[in-house]
């Protein structure tokens, strides 16, 4: 992250995790940044290439906790197919495309 903004190690508060999934811990650090450390701006970064993503569409619902990090995906990929019907399917580049940007913006 640090390379893409030009900034050096520490420069930033980074939170990462598989398939950028919302999670407790994950808003909570990011509650950390802003009212602690006064961070003006969250940005949220997908990617092309998300095996998170992949995961999500083409095996659908995991059971234990990877089935609780990957549920926030799979209904983003849900909303993207129920918004794009004609989508080709899974090993589509255009259709990875259109789930991740449906996670990124849920």
């Amino acid at each position: 992250m640090e390379l893409v903004f030009d900034l050096g190690v520490g420069d930033l508060f980074t939170v990462r995790s598989a398939g950028n999934a919302y999670s407790v811990s994950n808003a909570g650090s990011l509650e950390y940044a802003v009212i602690s450390l006064d961070v003006p701006l969250i940005v949220v970064m997908g990617h092309s290439g998300c095996g998170a993503v992949d995961a999500a569409w083409l095996e659908g619902r995991y059971e234990n906790r990877l089935g609780d990090m990957l549920a926030p995906i799979w209904n983003a990929v849900q909303t993207h197919n129920k918004a794009n019907p004609d989508t080709p399917g899974p090993h589509h580049a255009d259709s990875i495309k259109g789930a991740i940007r449906a996670h990124v913006y849920q």
